[in-house]
């Protein structure tokens, strides 16, 4: 087991903890769904840097790293909008295309094959936006800053712009894999 995998599992373990504070529904739930937010995002890029770093990739951190980062930023929106925190289509149709991106993303993989469909460059900006844009958006609500507000807006906008894109490109990507293994149609 390698140091990346173990900080991916650990982001994993991490999310229900941030669904759990925001649950609660007051400043002490939001200040730790905070704080252990931003330990998991954190994981997020020591594990890449790790396994980059030290030639430390595995099949199964390939097919884990995604798969946690995607858990956690579609509980975390989910939870948010049950919560009652996705007021208005300014933050509600963002995050529903970065959640439906996830799904679909993590469907290809599954199909395709998680190898077949390496990160490209765009998912991992894409990838800090969200992380950046969602840990203010839970900040947001112990927060009465309009200007954090919009700032968040604007973040999660461009997040689901660049979670379009890389969709886009994925989909192009896993269709020409899975055409070229000899496959008739999808």
């Amino acid at each position: 087991m390698h140091l990346p995998n173990v900080l991916t599992l650990f982001r994993m373990v991490l999310t229900p903890v941030i669904c759990w504070g925001l649950c609660w529904h007051t400043p002490s739930g939001i200040h730790l769904a905070t704080a252990v937010f931003l330990v998991a995002a954190l994981t997020d890029f020591a594990d890449g840097y790790v396994a980059e770093k030290y030639n430390a990739r595995s099949v199964l951190g390939a097919a884990l790293d995604p798969l946690a980062d995607k858990v956690l930023i579609i509980l975390v929106l989910f939870f948010l909008g049950a919560n009652g925190h996705l007021l208005g289509p300014w933050m509600f149709w963002p995050c529903a295309c970065i959640i439906a991106r996830e799904i679909l993303v993590l469907g290809l993989r599954s199909v395709v094959g998680a190898e077949r469909v390496p990160v490209i460059g765009v998912a991992k900006v894409k990838t800090v936006l969200q992380m950046v844009s969602v840990g203010l958006l839970i900040n947001n609500h112990i927060s009465d800053h309009q200007y954090s507000m919009w700032l968040t807006i604007i973040l999660l906008w461009m997040s689901a712009i660049l979670s379009g894109a890389s969709a886009y490109v994925y989909l192009k990507t896993s269709i020409q894999h899975y055409y070229a293994r000899g496959q008739r149609s999808l």
